[in-house]
């Protein structure tokens, strides 16, 4: 994966990532999302949910 980091007072500050990569990361993400809230309506406690 090819990236851009740029720094910000000699720190890391942002990262620049393809366009494609941040899709993968998001659909990730909205799928961790979605699973904790049915988890939730399934009963689970939202800390339960999100260690599952």
């Amino acid at each position: 994966m090819s990236r851009q980091i740029i720094t910000q007072g000699d720190k890391p500050a942002f990262v620049v990532i393809p366009i494609e990569e941040w899709r993968r990361i998001e659909a990730t993400l909205e799928d961790r999302t979605d699973a904790v809230v049915a988890a939730i309506l399934d009963g689970a406690s939202p800390l339960k949910a999100q260690d599952d």
